[in-house]
């Protein structure tokens, strides 16, 4: 695939990431919408709470927009 067909958007956080997918997934056409984030683990289980609910509400934007949509 050619470089110029990709499109980078950043977020300042986790939480910001279904959002800009759903914003994807809604304008112009995709073939697909994939969802980078980073969470660092600590001494508390915050990082797993945030990754649960940013990979369901990534879920929901998929099945809404009907297009496939992934996390890494």
């Amino acid at each position: 695939m050619a470089a110029r067909r990709i499109t980078v958007v950043r977020v300042p956080g986790s939480h910001e990431v279904p959002w800009a997918a759903q914003a994807l997934a809604s304008g112009g056409r995709r073939d697909c919408v994939i969802g980078l984030g980073v969470l660092i683990g600590g001494d508390t289980s915050h990082h797993e709470m945030v990754g649960t609910s940013v990979s369901h509400a990534l879920q929901r934007v998929a099945l809404a927009r009907a297009r496939p949509s992934s996390t890494v």
